[in-house]
């Protein structure tokens, strides 16, 4: 059984770019993250989620895009279930989840993947030192990060873009995977010191916009 907070569903812009979303809390989050905004919702508080009732609420906010599942809960089965639902809907499906990783037969099911949990010193999305990773399911199954969606240069001015040289933004995530996989964080390839300043987008591009390795522009 997977359980939701119905008066926190609301329809909301920021949670994954370019969409409208409909965000459910779902209940009984397994994480106990410090600073955690809703802390309640590691309770087993709220309702059944069922098929009846997403439907309910997907025709009852007309003109969403997404449907975006905060949290997991405790019910696999039933969470992946959901989202056949939302998909014969017409509408894009995401899930955030509080988790490191999630297993990868979660990209059948998922347009949209958030991992990692809330850090209150390395922010939340928004912030370019932040752990957490959003994922777009690309067509061939894969991953690919677009967490630079969220991203702001200093003093709000511009918004990241990737470079228009996909063989060069293929070619960097890759570096950025390995680095990632080697030490712990996504170190810029093109910075030798290891530091919070050269985790990618490092702080020379944050400040300067001249990104070394072309994977941004301006």
């Amino acid at each position: 059984m997977i359980k939701y907070v119905p008066e926190d569903t609301s329809v909301v812009f920021a949670e994954i770019p370019d969409h409208i979303s409909l965000a459910i809390n779902i209940s009984n989050c397994p994480g106990s993250c410090p600073g955690c905004h809703s802390p309640y919702l590691q309770q087993d508080t709220g309702e059944e989620l069922t098929a009846e009732k997403l439907s309910a609420l997907i025709e009852n906010n007309r003109g969403i895009t997404c449907v975006c599942f905060m949290g997991e809960g405790k019910d696999k089965n039933s969470l992946l279930s959901l989202t056949h639902i939302v998909r014969e809907k017409g509408l894009k499906v995401a899930l955030y989840s509080g988790r490191y990783e999630v297993e990868d037969e979660y990209n059948s099911y998922f347009d949209y993947i958030k991992v990692g949990p809330y850090i209150e010193s390395r922010g939340p999305l928004d912030t370019t030192t932040t752990n957490q990773v959003l994922y777009e399911i690309l067509p061939d199954g894969t991953r690919f990060d677009i967490t630079y969606k969220f991203w702001r240069v200093l003093g709000g001015k511009a918004e990241f873009e990737l470079s228009e040289d996909i063989e060069q933004v293929k070619k960097v995530r890759g570096a950025l995977e390995r680095r990632k996989e080697k030490f712990g964080e996504k170190y810029c390839p093109c910075q030798i010191d290891r530091t919070l300043d050269t985790i990618c987008p490092c702080k020379t591009y944050r400040e300067s916009g001249n990104c070394q390795c072309k994977l941004y522009k301006r």
